[in-house]
């Protein structure tokens, strides 16, 4: 802990005891798993929506600041409460403490003086960790506009036309993956297509597997859970359904005969659903019950189950297991 409360010597230090069975506590258990996950990639987009001198680090510190103080004004209580996730919980232990130390370095440093009694005071900066409620809520405006703006991009509608054109593809016998295949080729086109525009007719399949950031072949298979992405392209291209073009770094995919489903006939035509989860065989599979997939009970993102799975990884799991605990122990 930052002091020594939990012998309550000192009366004014009793307030910031923690309480492991409170609100507050599974809901700052939750807020910082999820800001764990959060995409950096966001706050540069905000860095330049803002038109700010900040840096997308310093913008994503005053956002998680900001979310906090949701749960609790105190920032001394907050960092007291956020130590004991973070150190005193087994499923945190390794994470790194960026968040952490990021927004509340200041309460921890101060703490660390204070427990070492040393006499030399270290020159530290504090104004960093201060911003005007006014900075925090356009923060908070402008991340949620760029998040729709990224939301929208991956958003592709699946049409009935479209679906039964990709699930009834005639394959070979123990190739019936070539559909789901050219299904996710279709989404990661019409994704390209709405990020950089309608002239880019093709999409980029980076070569080798360390590629960070990049879709290569390896990532398909892993979407699959088969090594059958490479195969499957050469028998699509074969077949007259894809067209590639070796270049360097990635070979250019581009799609031969889709059905054309223009944006103005999208209100007559009927939309099965989006694909919209970064692996779209997911929100495919959702649809048409091929394979079972549920949406995670503590962060809402859709997986594949395994046996009777609630949540989507370890740690979700171990947060969803902790939530019922307290729940039962109410």
């Amino acid at each position: 802990m930052l002091s020594n409360i939990e012998k309550g010597t000192n009366e004014k230090d009793k307030k910031y005891k923690v309480d492991r069975t409170s609100e507050e506590y599974k809901k700052l258990e939750l807020l910082l798993a999820e800001l764990k996950r959060e995409k950096m990639y966001l706050y540069k987009r905000v860095q330049e929506d803002l038109g700010k001198k900040e840096s997308d680090k310093v913008l994503f510190r005053i956002y998680c600041i900001s979310k906090f103080k949701e749960i609790m004004e105190d920032r001394k209580k907050i960092a007291n409460y956020l130590v004991d996730i973070e150190y005193y919980n087994e499923e945190n232990k390794q994470d790194r403490k960026d968040i952490l130390w990021n927004c509340f370095g200041d309460i921890l440093y101060d703490n660390l003086c204070k427990n070492i009694e040393n006499d030399k005071e270290v020159p530290f900066k504090k104004d960093m960790y201060k911003s005007s409620s006014k900075r925090e809520q356009e923060i908070k405006e402008s991340r949620e506009k760029i998040k729709k703006e990224q939301e929208e991009i991956v958003k592709i509608p699946i049409t009935e036309t479209l679906y039964n054109y990709f699930m009834g593809l005639i394959t070979r016998k123990r190739c019936e993956k070539d559909r789901y295949i050219l299904y996710i080729l279709y989404v990661l086109l019409e994704r390209f297509k709405k990020k950089y525009g309608d002239k880019k007719s093709y999409i980029r399949l980076y070569k080798g597997t360390k590629q960070k950031g990049k879709i290569t072949a390896a990532t398909l298979d892993n979407w699959l859970e088969s090594k059958c992405t490479q195969k499957g392209l050469e028998r699509l291209e074969k077949n007259g359904y894809i067209k590639q073009e070796e270049c360097q770094r990635y070979k250019k995919i581009s799609l031969c005969e889709l059905p054309i489903v223009e944006e103005k006939d999208l209100p007559q035509e009927k939309i099965l659903f989006y694909a919209e989860s970064n692996n779209p065989l997911l929100d495919l599979w959702k649809h048409n019950g091929d394979r079972k997939v549920r949406l995670c009970e503590i962060c809402g993102s859709k997986f594949l189950v395994v046996g009777n799975a609630k949540t989507c990884t370890d740690k979700c799991s171990t947060l969803l297991k902790k939530r019922n605990k307290n729940k039962g122990s109410i």
